[in-house]
This record gives structure tokens, sequence and C-alpha cells, in this order.
């Protein structure tokens, strides 16, 4: 492989690393739900169905007003933004780029400890749900 080519390689990986940061934040956020009362085994979180985490489009979490597609840009938007909804104003909290910064980086530190090849795509996969849990 030339370097041209590893370069490509190492800049869409990264991309498609930030844009599977941004789904990890994603349910994160949505997956527990707070309970009214705690459940038979005293949590107080419970899980709301995949269809709730894996569906629907983007909201903040205050005022409910949906997330444009200019403003989900990984990192980026969260720091034009300064860290607050566009419509409300209320916080959008740090873990969102942090998270979304931590899956790319812990994708290149395996490339790099490993090597590239195929042995290392297995252990790519479980990186977003290493972060996620």
């Amino acid at each position: 492989m030339s370097s041209t080519q590893a370069t490509v390689l190492a800049i869409f990986g990264i991309a498609a690393a930030f844009a599977v940061g941004s789904f990890i934040c994603v349910v994160i956020d949505r997956m527990p739900v707070l309970l009214d009362e705690p459940d038979r085994f005293g949590d107080l979180y419970g899980m709301r169905p995949w269809n709730e985490v894996l569906g629907g489009s983007s909201r903040c979490s205050s005022c409910g007003e949906p997330i444009r597609a200019i403003d989900k840009v990984p990192v980026i938007s969260w720091l034009v933004l300064r860290g607050r909804c566009k419509g409300c104003g209320s916080r959008i909290p740090a873990f969102h780029p942090l998270v979304e910064l931590a899956v790319p980086a812990s994708c290149v530190a395996v490339v790099v400890g490993m090597g590239w090849g195929w042995h290392v795509v297995p252990v790519l996969w479980l990186v977003p749900v290493a972060i996620a849990v």
C-alpha cells in the first residue's frame, strides 16, 4: 500500500470513527430512563426499547427542539455552539465531545498498537461498545 493510499484510508477511517462516536453519544444519552418509582429490584433506572434508542431524530433534552444536520458535526458543533442548545441556550453535557473524541482516539491507539490488518477489525468493532458500556 502506498503512502497516499494509507493517508486516504486513515482520513476516512478517522472520519468514520467520529461518526460512530457521535452515534454512541446518542445511544448513551437515550439508553437509561428514570423510573417514577423503584422497580422490583430497587433500581431507579430502566431500559428503553431499542426502537426508541436507535430511532427518531435528535432533540434538545430541555426544550425538545430538533437538532439540525449542520449542528450534528462531531466535536466542532459543540465548540461552535459553546456547549449550549441553539434554541433555548441550555447546556449540552461535556460528555458528548469527550465520547466523540474517545472513539477515534481509541481506534487509532488500537491500530498503532496492533498494526493494520484483518486481525484488527474485530477489535475496532469492540471499541465503541466498550466506550458505551
